[in-house]
């Protein structure tokens, strides 16, 4: 203590020092102690680095815009196959949607007055000439919107959309229908989501979606109208990706119609993909009971016996040989769809990873 206060000033800055020293001692400890761990770090970011050059393709800078520059160029190109899907020419959809559920109706309703009067100016192919009643059609055809026109109750105004564009697509089959000169329409039904658009059902009667039990999944979708069905397995439809409008027409006419019809769809004007074709003989069982109803009148035309009953010559002009191949009335069906991709194809590399990054979050 004498040394202090005998030499305060140089006992202060001794102290002072001391204890400078001994910081200095614990920060260069600790100092070594980080740069350790600081040499385990680099040791390690150093070894993935070595590991990613030993990548190919290396994710270099020069790579990664090579990267970039080719998701540009496979969207570029994704677009294109979208564009493509949309048909040759894609403004046969008007996209004039009414506002009003009145206004659809009003248009359901010139749209069947307009395919029946053009189809009573067409001549059917193979139709004698004499003839010019045109393409028959069945009473009070609805052309597969009995569910509005023959209630006379619109769809609601959110699926006026939906309605207005199936209206659309079936007018342009129609018109190529119609170009293919058919004898006869028997049927059009259209493909419908009946949970969508039976809202308007439900203040009439709530008893639509039990009528929807059916035998065959195949001729009826799951409403109470005729002129309504499901495509069921055959569709092109991809949840999310591919969305399709499917329609079934059933016609009457020569085999020439059909391929003038089927040749006509092909020119992908629209994206339409024909589903399915059956072709079975026209009034099969008139036929049979006519021929039957001949035999019961005649019962021995079923013996070739030369007999005086049957030895007419206008029952052996009945049965004289007729030609193995001949043009015959036949019934198709044919099931056409219309295709919708839903996908889009990014417009940067940043949209591509979010899209990539909300697909799959892991």
């Amino acid at each position: 203590m004498g040394f202090f206060k005998k030499y305060p000033v140089f006992a202060s800055l001794v102290t002072v020092f001391v204890l400078l020293f001994v910081a200095g001692l614990v920060f260069i400890y600790l100092s070594f102690a980080g740069l350790g761990k600081a040499k385990k770090d680099f040791s390690r970011a150093e070894s993935s680095y070595q590991s990613a050059l030993r990548l190919s393709p290396a994710p270099t800078q020069q790579n990664v815009a090579s990267s970039e520059q080719n998701v540009e160029q496979l969207a570029s190109a994704l677009q294109t196959q979208i564009d493509a899907t949309k048909g040759r020419v894609p403004t046969f959809i008007s996209k004039d949607v009414p506002k009003t559920e009145a206004d659809m109706l009003f248009q359901l309703e010139a749209f069947k007055d307009q395919f029946t009067r053009d189809a009573a100016q067409i001549k059917p192919w193979g139709v004698d000439s004499d003839d010019d009643s045109g393409i028959k059609l069945p009473e009070g055809f609805d052309f597969g919107f009995a569910r509005f026109l023959s209630t006379g109750t619109p769809p609601p105004e959110k699926y006026i959309p939906v309605v207005f564009e199936q209206k659309e697509i079936l007018a342009y089959v129609l018109r190529k229908l119609y170009d293919s000169e058919p004898v006869s329409i028997e049927s059009i039904q259209r493909e419908t989501k009946v949970v969508e658009i039976a809202a308007n059902q439900d203040e009439q009667s709530n008893t639509t979606s039990r009528r929807s039990t059916r035998t065959n999944q195949r001729d009826a979708g799951n409403s109470g109208f005729k002129d309504e069905f499901e495509i069921g397995g055959i569709s092109a439809r991809v949840p999310d990706a591919v969305e399709t409008v499917a329609f079934r027409l059933v016609f009457t006419g020569y085999t020439p119609s059909l391929r003038s019809f089927l040749k006509s769809l092909e020119e992908f004007e629209l994206p339409l993909v024909v589903r399915s074709v059956e072709v079975q003989p026209f009034q099969q069982k008139q036929q049979r009971s006519s021929s039957s109803s001949s035999r019961a009148d005649n019962p021995f035309s079923l013996f070739d016996t030369g007999s005086a009953a049957a030895g007419t010559e206008e029952t052996k002009s009945e049965y004289s040989p007729v030609p193995v191949v001949e043009e015959n009335l036949s019934q198709f069906t044919v099931v056409v769809e219309y295709i919708k991709v839903l996908i889009k194809a990014p417009t940067d590399v940043a949209a591509l990873e979010d899209a990539t990054s909300s697909q799959n979050p892991m």
